[in-house]
């Protein structure tokens, strides 16, 4: 534990310390899911703004309609509304908490790209809403 704090406390992270070993940030493709769910949550953080972070309404989540490359012949803007609809029904909340953008990325990945994995899909998506500087 005292390994931990040390780690915590330097100004810079070691390459290794102790008994730990950095592994983060690396180019191993094993650990791309994990920056995948980071940027997607920092886009939910980005829709939900500073007023309701932890939660989204329908129009924000359309909000991703209009960026570039996020609609296609069979997604369009109502289909966001139709799929945020869905996913929230699924809880007790009237709006979308995280887990539930979570799932609603998900399946908004695999109608625009109909990539191999739904990994692909996921960070096709991901990088697209990324790189238009939502």
């Amino acid at each position: 534990m005292q390994d931990a704090i040390n780690i915590v406390k330097s100004r810079s992270a070691p390459e290794s310390y102790g008994c730990y070993e950095r592994i983060l940030p690396t180019n191993n493709e094993f650990y791309d899911q994990f920056y995948i769910w980071e940027e997607a949550r920092k886009i939910f953080e980005k829709l939900g703004g500073v007023k309701s972070p932890e939660f989204i309404s329908s129009s924000q989540f359309q909000k991703l309609s209009k960026l570039r490359g996020m609609t296609n012949g069979k997604i369009v803007k109502a289909s966001y509304d139709i799929m945020y609809k869905n996913v929230v029904n699924r809880s007790d909340s009237k709006l979308m908490a995280m887990e539930h953008f979570f799932d609603a990325i998900e399946i908004l990945a695999a109608k625009l790209f109909k990539k191999e994995s739904i990994f692909e899909s996921l960070n096709h998506l991901v990088t697209t809403i990324k790189d238009q500087h939502l």
